[in-house]
């Protein structure tokens, strides 16, 4: 027996499946199964790994989105601090978005919520891909509640950390779920929702920096410094994790597109209100003491508007790479199938790896080489 073959043994969950994987190594120009052995007529791709160990996980998943979305949909009420409209009317600063704009945590949380539900049936609880994105969503949980609690309670600076952390969780929960080449359903279903949180995590982190130097009154020309570098790095971020991935990402740019409009129509309504705007800050003008002129204001409404329309003209190409099959940075490629080795990597595919919890016929449909 070649030697590749002998890893598929350590899939098999009792002697009968065993002596059938043997039969049919041996054997792999027939489908029988060995004489005296009953025949199993339906076999589960993930026959071959236990799934208990990994139960207790997608409960904990469930729980943690549980938390963080009364945690989120709490503070959104104003009864535990300040919410992020009131922040912003507070601390206006040249990248503060109109208060619709934080409507996007609706269809992120519907999303989420989604996955935490789907996650826990057999269809999809013992996909590689949930397997290994848990942990990275319960840190993204915990981290987002320990934001919404220093933001809320005006702590920028310790917020600005949380936020770090939470874009740094999220991003390495894409990256690895890529690595594992996700399904269809995989993708849609456990993998996108949480581009969408990234891609608003990268336009929060952005207002959260510039909040924070609002709040301590840096100087102008050091907020619009900052202001400027804070929208090279949105726009470059979500370039480079649109495009440089196994496969184009349509989805993390849509929430800058919507950020960038939010903040085109904050900086509209200050041109529009002119002195009453002034005026209706708080401590008069306390927490805004440069009255950026119609020059700077201006400046910025067409940069976000020409940052807005971009995003979406991103997430469009995006969206037509990943329907022909091609990216910028892989070209096609397809899924592995079990017994084939990644040429990366050089390891073997489990059996409930890339196509998920399909069933086999027979296992004489078990490919164990190409």
């Amino acid at each position: 027996v070649p030697p590749r073959n002998l890893s598929c043994l350590s899939f098999a969950q009792d002697r009968q499946e065993m002596v059938q994987v043997m039969y049919l190594v041996a054997h792999p120009e027939t489908q029988m199964t060995p004489p005296g052995v009953p025949a199993s007529p339906r076999v589960p791709a993930s026959a071959g790994v236990s799934t208990a160990p990994f139960l207790a996980m997608n409960g904990w998943s469930l729980l943690a989105y549980i938390l963080s979305a009364l945690v989120i949909c709490y503070t959104a009420t104003g009864a535990y601090g300040k919410t992020n409209q009131q922040i912003g009317d507070t601390f206006p600063t040249l990248l503060t978005p109109a208060g619709w704009t934080f409507n996007i945590w609706g269809p992120i949380l519907l999303w989420e919520g989604l996955f935490a539900v789907v996650q826990m049936l057999p269809l999809l609880r013992g996909s590689a891909v949930v397997q290994v994105l848990t942990p990275w969503w319960l840190t993204t949980c915990f981290l987002q509640v320990l934001w919404q609690i220093a933001f809320s309670h005006l702590t920028f600076d310790i917020a600005i950390f949380f936020k770090l952390g939470i874009f740094g969780s999220l991003l390495a929960l894409c990256l690895t779920a890529d690595n594992l080449r996700p399904t269809g359903a995989e993708y849609w279903l456990c993998r996108a929702p949480f581009s969408l949180h990234l891609g608003w995590v990268i336009m929060g982190t952005a207002v959260n920096i510039s909040t924070a130097a609002e709040e301590r009154l840096w100087t102008s020309t050091t907020i619009i410094t900052l202001t400027i570098t804070a929208l090279a790095y949105a726009l470059t971020i979500a370039t480079l994790l649109s495009v440089c991935r196994p496969e184009a990402d349509p989805i993390i740019s849509l929430p800058l597109a919507w950020g960038f409009l939010g903040i085109w129509s904050k900086l509209d309504t200050m041109l529009r209100a002119g002195e009453e705007f002034m005026q209706a800050l708080p401590e008069p003008n306390g927490r805004n003491p440069y009255g950026w002129d119609e020059v700077v204001l201006n400046g910025f409404k067409h940069a976000a508007l020409f940052l807005s329309i971009s995003c979406l003209f991103l997430s469009i190409t995006c969206a037509v790479l990943r329907l022909m099959g091609v990216t910028l940075c892989g070209g096609k490629r397809r899924a592995l199938t079990m017994g084939e080795a990644d040429d990366s990597t050089g390891r073997f595919i489990p059996m409930e790896r890339v196509h998920g919890p399909r069933v086999l016929e027979s296992p004489g449909h078990v490919a164990f080489d190409k």
